[in-house]
């Protein structure tokens, strides 16, 4: 059971890399003047391919902070409403190791998805500014 959990989690964490992989490429096409600007006054390419990983990494990271705040809510509330008539575990606590892997795949999901945007917004060229 516990390799089908697994397998799932790894679809999921595949769907969330293609999403913000979708997601970046498409700021990154709408940004291309602004990072061309950025590297005619001296940007290096670096530096732009870190801050489209940064956007990426944080986005990740926000994402996986939402959905632990939302489990751990949504384990509350269905806690209190089935409490009423049935027998519930005394225990019931989120598990936060088990967010804390959330924080660190969102973490991973932002990397992942984000390298092609950072390396694509890195070899835009200068002359991209003067075409515009």
């Amino acid at each position: 059971m516990r390799w089908v959990y697994l397998g799932m989690a790894g679809v999921v964490l595949l769907i969330g890399v293609a999403g913000i992989l979708n997601v970046g490429l498409a700021t990154v096409g709408e940004r291309i003047e602004e990072f061309a600007l950025r590297r005619a006054v001296g940007t290096p390419r670096a530096l732009l391919a870190g801050i489209v990983l940064a956007e990426t990494l944080l986005t990740g990271l926000l994402t996986a902070g939402a959905a632990i705040g939302v489990g751990a809510l949504a384990l509350r509330l269905i806690g209190r409403l089935v409490s009423g008539g049935e027998p519930v575990p005394q225990d019931l606590d989120f598990p936060w190791q088990a967010g804390m892997a959330g924080v660190v795949a969102g973490l991973i999901a932002g990397l992942l998805g984000g390298l092609i945007p950072a390396i694509r917004a890195a070899r835009i060229p200068i002359a991209t500014v003067m075409r515009a």
